[in-house]
């Protein structure tokens, strides 16, 4: 069974108390931890989100840590407009065209995610106008370098 559409509001507003917490590569919330101030990854951000989640019958989604792991088990969007709480994949790096960072949209015209920056690519660490989670506009994540497209969540839709 699907999530209603008051519990998909419910994860978008504790999503959006996560604002600013701190970034740190490969780290991840635990699911039970409805507050958490440990810095945490993209991936480990968008599992902590959707497993806030829970459908009518209290049953919840687990996705796996890590991008590729996400990505495996979400279904693209071809053609369908992506709603609240789609993910979004993107090979920032361009090497592999495997994805190495995920976004949660929150609403038509915002994404959240956990961002850091990738000192590999140029960036200086101290300089990082990031290593937090921030909002974007979803128009800039669908015309950033390396997008990759939109996927849904199984089960939370689609029962």
């Amino acid at each position: 069974m699907a999530w209603d559409g008051e519990e998909i509001q419910r994860v978008c507003e504790l999503a959006l108390k996560m604002k600013d917490r701190p970034y740190q590569f490969g780290a991840k919330w635990p699911l039970t931890d409805t507050n958490p101030q440990a810095p945490v990854d993209c991936s480990g951000f968008s599992r902590w989100i959707i497993g806030q989640g829970r459908d009518a019958h209290g049953r919840q989604i687990v996705l796996p840590h890590g991008c590729i792991n996400q990505i495996k088990v979400c279904k693209p969007l071809a053609l369908e407009r992506p709603l609240v709480l789609d993910l979004g994949f993107a090979d920032l790096i361009g090497q592999d065209g495997a994805p190495d960072h995920v976004v949660v949209r929150i609403s038509e015209s915002l994404v959240i995610e956990a961002r850091g920056c990738k000192t590999h690519l140029g960036h200086k660490p101290e300089l990082c106008p990031y290593k937090k989670v921030v909002l974007r506009p979803a128009a800039v994540w669908d015309a950033q370098k390396g997008f990759m497209g939109w996927w849904r969540v199984p089960g939370l839709r689609d029962g």
